[in-house]
């Protein structure tokens, strides 16, 4: 089905329409929940399907994130717009949310311009696994590289990462931003 947690496909659903949600039972809920609210937030529900199997073959919620929103940028309706949403005006009644630490503001910031460059067909810059304990990963991270050098979006698509622990979440991350970069592109040559 999808490498996202329930979390994260709650987040995707509050992304598109800003009303609060609960957990529910279980994921196969929790996804048909998100279904069925971008199939009203967009008024097609075979528009929607397609997008949701787009997202949803991400391994990480930025990438899903970038799908729904690209998706939403066109629609009309009671959906809110994504920079509402980022900016946390959702339309929902206003809570106290806990106020995020300089190194939390930081790591936001820097994801934002990560993907921000990468709508515009910037490459992202390969994550640094110098250290001894990515020792492991560097191979997969070359072949993120050579991948994303050659421009094969299939490539970085199908290339499989257990994201479940720090290494391999940035690798994720990194060929998630590759593709949105490299369609980005092929977007603008059209």
């Amino acid at each position: 089905m999808t490498n996202l947690s329930a979390s994260d496909l709650t987040k995707l659903t509050v992304l598109i329409d800003g009303q609060p949600r609960g957990r529910l039972a279980t994921i196969a809920k929790t996804v048909e929940r998100l279904t069925k609210t971008l199939a009203e937030a967009l008024g097609d529900p075979d528009a929607a399907a397609k997008v949701l199997d787009r997202a949803l073959t991400f391994e990480t919620f930025g990438g899903a994130e970038a799908i729904l929103k690209a998706a939403l940028k066109g629609s009309t309706g009671n959906v809110v717009a994504p920079a509402a949403v980022e900016a946390g005006q959702t339309g929902a009644p206003e809570t106290a949310a806990p106020a995020l630490t300089s190194d939390a503001q930081r790591r936001r910031t820097k994801a934002t311009a990560a993907m921000d460059a990468a709508r515009t067909g910037t490459l992202p810059v390969p994550p640094d696994f110098s250290a001894p304990t990515h020792a492991r990963f560097r191979g997969k991270l070359e072949g993120l590289i050579a991948l994303a050098e050659r421009g094969d979006i299939e490539g970085l698509r199908y290339f499989r990462i257990n994201p479940v622990s720090s290494s391999p979440k940035a690798l994720a991350r990194y060929r998630d931003l590759c593709v949105i970069a490299l369609e980005a592109r092929i977007g603008a040559a059209a």
